[in-house]
């Protein structure tokens, strides 16, 4: 299957440099993510939370940029 995603600049580098920090594409990076998610039972929420956490020193250097 195929899927056209339209991000923004900012949301497009920000997915760039955390995909590059684990050795992937962001394609692969986004299919890992999104095999993740569950039916919406808060299976998303805990994706985002566990996501942040694993790269909160990313994020927190692209916060201050």
């Amino acid at each position: 299957m195929s899927l056209t995603v339209e991000l923004t600049d900012e949301v497009l580098r920000r997915l760039e440099v955390i995909a590059a920090a684990r050795g992937l594409s962001v394609e692969e990076l986004a299919a890992q993510t999104l095999a993740l998610l569950n039916d919406g039972e808060g299976g998303f929420a805990d994706v985002v939370t566990e996501t942040i956490a694993e790269h909160r020193e990313i994020l927190d250097r692209l916060a201050s940029t």
